[in-house]
């Protein structure tokens, strides 16, 4: 029995490095493919490749003034809360009350755009 217990743990011990093994292997090949792959498609010069890589890059340059746009809006914005915490309690009443009535002007032309 004590041989039987210890042929069933020597044989879970090298299915498991085995498993190991051939994953370490699967995973060495299929960094590989990838490479070869990306190694293509940066040297390939066709047209298609060409145009796919031209969206790619205005798209990545979209993407980029994008967030500096927005990265100013928020410093633009923060600086304005700033602004408004220093302002006397009546001055941003009076602004809140503002705010109010602009949304309730621009709620009431957007129902009548949809209507």
């Amino acid at each position: 029995m004590e041989e039987l217990l210890k042929k069933v743990i020597n044989l879970g011990i090298g299915s498991i490095q085995t498993l190991e093994a051939n994953l370490q292997f699967a995973l060495k090949k299929t960094e590989e493919s990838i490479n070869d792959l990306v190694t293509k498609g940066d040297t390939s010069n066709s047209e298609t490749a060409s145009k796919i890589k031209k969206r790619v890059n205005d798209l990545l340059l979209s993407v980029q003034d994008y967030e500096n746009k927005v990265k100013a809006t928020a410093t633009q914005l923060i600086a304005a809360l700033e602004e408004i915490k220093t302002m006397p309690q009546k001055a941003q009443n009076d602004l809140e009350k503002y705010i109010d009535t602009l949304s309730t002007k621009i709620r009431t032309l957007f129902s009548k755009e949809q209507d």
